[in-house]
């Protein structure tokens, strides 16, 4: 791994230890060197590495899309929140309008919005995302 994704993989970590410290009290310090972080493939063009929480209920962690990967209108039955760390994603509304975030933006998605998140060619995408619930996505209609 290079020195930038190095760089920005901290910046992640340091925006989860944020997120982390507001939303509750922890007792033991978690500490993963960037290259060690545990991504495992979801599905083609997308991995996830679980960072807090349970795939079952409140949970972050890091995502990484693929360049060119775009996931298709769908929502979600909780809000997702999202800090970009790395590449440029693409978020369409429902009403096809696009907008472009890169490194350091924030997104919230409220649960039942329709929305499709892509990522820009060139290079691959790395976000922090959590949910105060399971994880899903729907297709929409």
């Amino acid at each position: 791994m290079n020195k930038r994704k190095t760089a920005a993989l901290s910046a992640a970590f340091v925006a989860l230890a944020v997120i982390v410290a507001i939303g509750s009290a922890v007792s033991a310090e978690v500490l993963t060197p960037a290259k060690s972080v545990p991504f495992k493939k979801v599905m083609l063009g997308v991995e996830k590495a679980g960072l807090w929480g349970s795939p079952a209920g409140e949970h972050g962690g890091l995502t990484r899309m693929a360049a060119g990967f775009k996931a298709g209108l769908h929502t979600h039955a909780r809000e997702v929140r999202m800090v970009i760390v790395e590449g440029t994603i693409l978020y369409t509304d429902a009403k096809g309008g696009v907008t472009e975030f890169t490194k350091g933006a924030y997104l919230m998605v409220p649960g039942g919005v329709k929305h499709d998140t892509a990522c820009a060619p060139g290079a691959d995408c790395v976000f922090v995302e959590s949910q105060p619930g399971a994880f899903d996505m729907k297709p929409a209609k």
